[in-house]
């Protein structure tokens, strides 16, 4: 099977609208569904496997998605998040719901999650990282949304100031050095303030949650170590990306495991590519 007939650009195409390069060079993606998301071009040359999807693909299919070598990373979450829904596979956030979001990155989940749970639910969306952060915030901003607590940090399984890895890609940076972002090179280490989550949540007086996603490149164990007054909370409902290689060894796993220890009811897990699993205490 060739490029052209399993181009999942296509699909990308169809969920898109308009899209527009603006004069700061950032890429604005408005969805048919009525979302808005901005992201910066890449730091790297795009993979063969992603720019051979336009350069092999039907042009009549491809005609929304605009220079894949630049923005790559932003077509890949439109397909993982916005085509394929990988979040929502046996959840749907709920009308007043409460959300917590680790390592929000963007704001792919988040402004998905927001317009689910309408204005009085909430959404913390928790990313340390500076430009993601502030790419997170614009995305937010440019949907309207009023229902999102964003929160400048790492979660860890105690507070404390840690050395942050940057990768070549807005999707790799982690408080651990994990396997993907081990031999690239001009690695950049910045200090970032982490915390628990359990800490976090009282600071913002959040008493109980609905659903938790956690996709924080490869330091999901400790993360969930400083969870131990969300794991006593009943209908709380998990979703955990736990498919990051720590020294080889993924992190799958051991958070499955100690998810389980903890009384959660594993529903489905992926030991694949994302290594998610999908959970209920």
């Amino acid at each position: 099977m060739c490029i052209r007939d399993r181009n999942k650009y296509y699909h990308v195409n169809e969920i898109i609208d308009v899209v527009s390069i603006e004069n700061n060079g950032q890429i604005k993606v408005k969805l048919k569904e009525g979302l808005i998301i901005y992201s910066n071009p890449s730091k790297t040359i795009a993979e063969i496997q992603y720019t051979d999807r336009v350069k092999y693909g039907n042009k009549n299919k491809l005609n929304k998605i605009l220079d894949v070598d630049k923005f790559y990373f932003l077509y890949e979450v439109l397909s993982e998040l916005f085509v394929e829904k990988v979040h929502f596979q046996y959840f749907k956030p709920m009308l007043d719901e409460v959300i917590v979001d680790c390592g929000a990155n963007i704001g792919g989940f988040v402004i998905q999650a927001a317009k689910m749970i309408g204005d009085k639910g909430k959404i913390i969306a928790i990313e340390p990282d500076e430009e993601n952060y502030n790419l997170l915030q614009k995305n937010i901003e440019a949907n309207g949304f009023t229902n999102v607590i964003l929160v400048k940090k790492g979660v860890w399984d105690k507070k404390d100031t840690l050395t942050f890895h940057i990768g070549i890609r807005p999707g790799e940076h982690s408080i651990i050095m994990h396997d993907d972002i081990k031999n690239q090179s001009h690695i950049k280490e910045v200090k970032i303030d982490v915390d628990t989550l359990d800490n976090i949540l009282t600071e913002i007086n959040i008493k109980s949650v609905n659903f938790v996603k956690i996709d924080i490149e490869g330091a999901e164990i400790q993360a969930i170590k400083g969870m131990e007054s969300v794991f006593t909370q009943t209908g709380v409902n998990w979703v955990v990306e736990a498919g990051h290689l720590v020294n080889g060894e993924m992190t799958f796993n051991e958070v499955e495991s100690f998810m389980k220890l903890k009384g959660c009811k594993i529903l489905s897990t992926q030991e694949s590519f994302r290594g998610t699993i999908y959970a209920m205490s």
